[in-house]
């Protein structure tokens, strides 16, 4: 029985095409790589540009408490703020892969504290995240509890508009329907 010959060609171009799709796949990883690196050195820079931003607040709040007469909160937030700026400084030196290793090591060394500090970080987040929530995008001043105004046609509105229509009315005009 006679052996196929058009075998081999189709397993050489399998081969190629094989090939062909690894340095692909490749390229794209490589591709990805890069456009990660850029994304979390951006994010990087941008801490350490808040970092900087939140330590300029604390030098005014130092100079606050030394005209004030407080020396020792003086030097408690003149001390953190030294702090935020060796930290926004090390954000700016080092790069990403270095400060997530350097993370996983004190996390290793440290369990117990680097658990701590991310559960302090993410209640610390949190905060910021609600408080920024709170804040309409159009600059004005969040509205108390209940204060806005009840929908078009609704009872409430109606009686509210009869008596006067402050928050107060509005409220007790809702609490009556």
């Amino acid at each position: 029985m006679a052996q196929n010959d058009g075998a081999a060609p189709c397993s050489e171009e399998g081969e190629r095409v094989f090939e062909r799709m690894k340095a692909l796949v490749g390229e794209a990883a490589q591709a990805m790589r890069r456009t990660t690196d850029g994304y979390l050195e951006g994010q990087k820079g941008e801490a350490a540009k808040r970092l900087l931003g939140l330590a300029e607040a604390l030098k005014e709040c130092t100079r606050a408490f030394e005209q004030s007469g407080n020396e020792g909160a003086a030097r408690c937030a003149e001390s953190v703020c030294v702090r935020l700026e060796e930290a926004a400084s090390l954000l700016h030196q080092r790069h990403w892969r270095e400060l997530a290793a350097d993370s996983g090591n004190f996390a290793r060394r440290e369990p117990a504290l680097y658990l701590l500090s991310a559960l302090a970080l993410g209640f610390l987040g949190g905060a910021f995240l609600l408080a920024s929530a709170d804040r309409p995008a159009s600059g004005r001043e969040p509205e108390a509890e209940g204060s806005r105004a009840p929908a078009r046609g609704s009872s409430a509105g109606a009686k509210a508009t009869e008596s006067g229509g402050g928050n107060g009315a509005a409220l007790e005009a809702a609490r009556k329907s």
